[in-house]
């Protein structure tokens, strides 16, 4: 009986610690993603779909993101022909959060919701997520625009290029179900 309540203590303890490491870690808020969905779709957020992660999704996902993603599925809402992809990175450490609307297979906005470090702003500027309204993917899931990098964030803007690459792709393979 004690070996079995110090097991559990132990145990309790652990997973308290894990959530308060990984409380700091997140991405968006849950606020800023529910204020986005809410200015997207004007109030009337439709109930979430989910797109499960079948070993093509994931090579797909894995071939732009350049890094293994553990998920088994992402979270998507969608009414009529616009997507909206909320997709999270990690730049140089720091978690970073983008909410991408695509409509018939072209991005119609991207807004960055979350992002750290000195960074941040420069991504987060409307000058610079501007660029990639009206962007497609092309058959090697490239933008088929460029986009103009920011002197000294060079990283951060190769990762929202490729969550906005990702979103395209998602949206092509939901689309395929």
């Amino acid at each position: 009986m004690g070996k079995k309540i110090k097991y559990l203590i132990r145990a309790a303890a652990f997973l308290m610690c894990l959530a308060v490491i990984t409380s700091g870690i997140g991405y968006a808020d849950e606020s800023s993603k529910d204020d986005f969905l809410e200015k997207i779709f004007q109030g009337s957020v439709p109930t979430p779909n989910y797109i499960w992660l079948t070993p093509a999704v994931r090579q797909r996902m894995e071939s732009i993101l350049i890094h293994d993603y553990k998920g088994l599925r992402i979270k998507y809402w969608r009414e009529n022909e616009q997507a909206v992809w909320i997709l999270d990175d990690v730049v140089k450490g720091k978690p970073v959060s983008a909410g991408i609307v695509v409509s018939q297979g072209k991005i119609k906005m991207v807004e960055i919701l979350s992002a750290q470090g000195r960074w941040g702003s420069l991504v987060k500027n409307e000058n610079f997520t501007a660029q990639f309204e009206n962007a497609a993917s092309d058959e090697n899931n490239r933008l088929t625009q460029s986009i103009d990098g920011i002197s000294g964030a060079t990283i951060s803007v190769n990762t929202v290029s490729r969550l906005a690459q990702l979103a395209l792709a998602l949206d092509s393979f939901q689309k395929m179900k």
